[in-house]
């Protein structure tokens, strides 16, 4: 099977085809970081790397990685790949070192591929525009009502909690992407980083969901305040 760039959408069905054609429940793909595209289908990441490379992308903005389409969310993206190898680059390893790189890779594999992203369904309403009506504090009141689900739900039912963890990034992305907010990004997306590493078990910076649980509390309690 020959290597394809995805720029728009790829589903969940087809990849578990792919898969089946080629790794049995695997599918390799690489990610350009700076074009929030993906390139699957090639038999090795380098296969893929080369046809990203010949449309314009840049080698440091590549990563290597294999995608499990029948895994739970949290689970379903690995990021092992002979490619991410780049000393120079400080990548010393198979594995994406970067919390931040893994984040970014996350978001544009989970935005490209339908049935993951859910976007459309779940959110559109505010994704169209009524979210930018809304004050920060309520914002991020909103986001954390979907934090504390993901919370309530982690240990007893994996499903409900990944699907309060994606409607809470989904609505984190507006608020970071809401231009009122601008002076607030740097904490918005450090806030956002610290989710991802919650969800996926505090390995790079011991969060959890508990803690962000009651910093999102308080912006609950202060746009309730005076109702």
């Amino acid at each position: 099977m020959e290597s394809k760039i995805i720029r728009d959408a790829v589903t969940r069905h087809e990849l578990n085809e792919i898969a089946k054609q080629q790794f049995g429940d695997m599918v390799k793909a690489v990610v350009d970081v700076e074009q929030g595209i993906m390139a699957i289908g090639g038999e090795l990441n380098s296969d893929e790397e080369a046809i990203l490379l010949d449309q314009g992308s840049v080698q440091k903005n590549l990563w290597g990685i294999n995608l499990y389409p029948e895994r739970p969310i949290s689970e379903w993206i690995e990021f092992d790949s002979m490619i991410n190898v780049r000393p120079s680059g400080g990548n010393r390893s198979w594995y994406v070192e970067s919390a931040k790189i893994r984040d970014a890779v996350t978001t544009i594999v989970n935005r490209l591929v339908e049935g993951v992203r859910g976007m459309s369904h779940v959110h559109a309403d505010l994704a169209a525009g009524r979210w930018q009506t809304l004050p920060l504090v309520e914002q991020l009141a909103n986001v954390g009502s979907d934090v504390a689900r993901a919370h309530r739900w982690q240990g007893k039912d994996t499903a409900l909690s990944e699907k309060a963890f994606i409607r809470a990034l989904e609505l984190l992305d507006l608020t970071i992407g809401d231009d009122r907010w601008k002076g607030r990004r740097k904490e918005l997306t450090r806030v956002r980083e610290l989710l991802c590493d919650a969800m996926f078990g505090g390995s790079a910076y011991g969060s959890d969901l508990a803690s962000l649980d009651r910093y999102f509390f308080h912006f609950a309690v202060a746009a309730r305040a005076g109702r």
